[in-house]
């Protein structure tokens, strides 16, 4: 089950109209859902082509991650992000996984800048 206050401190309030709030929920929504699963989302993210592929740098996997978000996530439009990797080796044998932070870097109504951030472990 997902928390849908992901930034907020109200846990009983289950309805947002937080923008912010909306597009860490867009980006969860869009690393979970697969390829084809909902109508509209046409891509995901395929771990094994950056496990598996010496050819793919970290470059390559924020820019994917980037047009993946900027393509299925409508709040995106509102932020300027910055996204981080690392392809984590999986415990006891499993495979390895994909780290993804999400760093949003938005002002307050005072206007001072907060960064929020949003991890995300892709893969098994």
């Amino acid at each position: 089950m997902f928390d849908v206050n992901l930034v907020g401190n109200n846990r009983l309030n289950n309805i947002t109209d937080n923008n912010l709030e909306l597009f860490f929920q867009e980006v969860m929504l869009c690393f979970t859902i697969g390829k084809n699963e909902t109508f509209g989302k046409q891509n995901n993210i395929d771990l094994q082509k950056y496990v598996y592929s010496k050819r793919i740098n970290k470059n390559q996997i924020i820019s994917e991650v980037k047009k993946l978000i900027s393509e299925n996530c409508i709040h995106s439009l509102y932020y300027k992000y910055d996204i981080e990797v690392e392809i984590l080796e999986g415990q006891s044998g499993k495979s390895d996984v994909l780290y993804i932070a999400l760093i949003v870097d938005t002002p307050d109504k005072t206007g001072i800048t907060e960064r929020y951030m949003s991890e995300f472990l892709i893969g098994t």
